[in-house]
């Protein structure tokens, strides 16, 4: 980050011991740093100094992207009424910060309207929950294959923990941001990996069966109300890419890429920081088995770095 606010030494204690202790163990900070970091926000939020708060925006992969909010760009070229109205900016102001973080996901305030961490060494703004995501990005576009909806947990999506992703890079030449630059390679990820029991490569058409059939069964009024898959719950086509794109993305892929598209897919709980992931997923033709399978090929921490690489994408000659 260009302007780090860098934990304050000399400061007199607010939180408490345990409270404290509880922040080192998670974040390797002390909960006092995160109430002082928390005054700060509220004051930089009530002097209206968008330039100062954009320069605190992140997430953990180093972009200067929120996970949920709007893009660093617009927010600082736009008024920050667009962005904040009187009621956000009077909660946030309305109570005093918390010391204890909410597990891994960090601080918030006024009930998670905005959210907060301390990563690399330096507090960071994650999300700001007064936005809305782009005017261009339908909130009901759905995959169709044959005019049906790919279910939302056909999707190999990354868990909380990155077990599964590590699991399947580990000891590769593999990062799980381009994961679509291994498959297939000679010494990457074979195409028929099986992670924890779950197959890397997904027919998103047998896995939609699958899953009505279960929420049938199970007299749920849609299959996208199945909650006994632990998965995405919802998703929603935020970009449709150029299939000429899918050789940079996937080199080693041997079979015909029928369709890319950028995904933004929300679980099942979390609140104000439901888990979001958004990923570049491709379509394949399998020739010999003759059936389509779903890969992941590119994750972003948050939709504007994924609408942003897509833009980037677009000035790249195939």
């Amino acid at each position: 980050m260009s302007v780090a606010f860098l934990p304050l030494k000399g400061v007199a204690q607010y939180c408490s011991d345990k409270e404290n202790q509880y922040s080192q163990a998670l974040f390797s900070v002390d909960a006092d740093d995160a109430y002082q970091f928390g005054l700060k926000l509220q004051k930089l939020i009530k002097a209206q100094d968008s330039g100062a708060l954009s320069r605190l925006f992140g997430n953990i992969r180093g972009s200067h992207e929120l996970v949920h909010g709007p893009k660093i760009t617009e927010f600082q070229r736009k008024p920050m009424s667009d962005f904040i109205n009187k009621e956000w900016r009077d909660a946030i102001l309305a109570e005093k910060p918390e010391c204890r973080p909410v597990g891994y996901r960090g601080w918030m305030l006024a009930h998670g309207k905005l959210w907060y961490q301390y990563t690399n060494d330096e507090w960071i703004i994650i999300a700001m929950n007064s936005w809305e995501m782009p005017a261009q990005i339908n909130r009901n576009e759905k995959w169709l294959i044959d005019g049906n909806p790919i279910h939302p947990g056909c999707f190999f999506v990354e868990w909380f923990s990155s077990d599964n992703y590590e699991s399947l890079i580990d000891g590769k030449n593999c990062t799980t941001a381009e994961i679509g630059k291994c498959l297939g390679a000679k010494d990457g990820v074979s195409l028929d990996t099986v992670v924890y029991d779950q197959k890397f490569s997904i027919d998103p058409i047998e896995c939609t069966s699958v899953l009505e059939a279960r929420a049938l069964k199970n007299n749920l009024v849609s299959a996208h109300d199945n909650t006994e898959y632990h998965g995405s719950t919802d998703y929603t086509v935020a970009a449709t890419i150029p299939t000429q794109q899918c050789r940079r993305l996937a080199p080693y892929i041997p079979y015909s890429c029928l369709d890319l598209r950028l995904i933004r897919l929300v679980g099942s709980s979390g609140g104000s920081l439901t888990k979001v992931d958004v990923v570049i997923y491709a379509l394949y033709f399998n020739n010999s088995t003759n059936k389509i399978m779903l890969f992941p090929l590119v994750n972003f921490e948050s939709i504007n770095d994924g609408l942003n690489y897509i833009d980037d994408l677009g000035m790249m000659s195939p």
